[in-house]
């Protein structure tokens, strides 16, 4: 497992990278970290690199991670997320992440990180 961040200050944005086998544990820590981090809340969004993971949580966790901590950690404040995917395992799980997470965040997939990069930009 491994989940990483940094916040790129002079973008303005937080550059997350999955790799290896990540359990809704590792995700749930995770979040935790950035949720309470300043520099990262103080961001316009997030560039989640996602091409070297192995998501290994079911939908209705992820969905439990949205609801119970993404959403209130965000604290009312509108998010902007890109993901970017490789495979149809990925993708399957940031389109369900997209779906649960519409009412408060919006998120895009691509397979290409510097056009992700440059619509979160915009």
């Amino acid at each position: 497992m491994g989940l990483t961040y940094e916040v790129d200050a002079a973008a303005g944005i937080v550059l997350e990278r999955w790799s290896g086998s990540v359990f809704a544990r590792d995700f749930e820590d995770h979040l935790a970290l950035m949720l309470g981090d300043v520099r990262a809340l103080a961001c316009r969004g997030n560039l989640a690199d996602v091409t070297e993971c192995g998501p290994k949580f079911t939908g209705e966790q992820l969905g439990e991670l949205v609801q119970h901590t993404i959403k209130p950690g965000l604290r009312g404040t509108r998010r902007r997320i890109a993901v970017v995917v490789r495979g149809p395992e990925q993708y399957g799980m940031a389109r369900q992440f997209q779906m649960f997470a519409e009412a408060f965040c919006d998120v895009e997939i691509f397979t290409d990180a510097p056009i992700a990069r440059e619509w979160l930009l915009r």
